[in-house]
């Protein structure tokens, strides 16, 4: 694998989507588009069907788990988005800050919180 372009959209579906049109001009021959919240992958796969390019045909992956890249995964327009699940992720670090604050104890160095999900057409979510 070798990446060709790296650049933030700024968290935004249409920033994604005019970046993706301007990529698309000038790499060809690309096979996977990843970005690191769902609506930056969302606006990528809009400026690849306007360009008449199959998402379907790439590699698209986004991070989130919201309900529309649930949607687009079942209609197989994105490949896969990862569940950070961003409520438990808050709620277990409140649990260590009220633990910090009432007993002074701290969290483990190295804790992970919470496991993240791959979801794809083939690996639906869990819950």
């Amino acid at each position: 694998m070798r990446l060709i372009a790296i650049q933030s959209a700024e968290w935004d579906r249409d920033q994604a989507r005019q970046l993706m049109i301007s990529w698309i001009k000038q790499y060809l021959d690309f096979d996977a588009v990843f970005a690191v919240n769902d609506d930056m992958v969302l606006g990528a796969i809009d400026a690849m069907s306007a360009a008449g390019i199959r998402p379907s045909t790439k590699v698209t992956i986004g991070l989130d788990g919201s309900s529309e890249a649930l949607r687009s995964i079942k209609a197989g327009v994105l490949g896969a988005t990862v569940d950070t699940v961003p409520a438990k992720q808050a709620r277990q670090a409140v649990e260590y800050l009220m633990k910090h604050l009432r007993d002074k104890a701290m969290p483990p160095q190295r804790v992970m919180l919470v496991t993240p999900e791959l979801i794809t057409k083939a690996s639906p979510p869990r819950g």
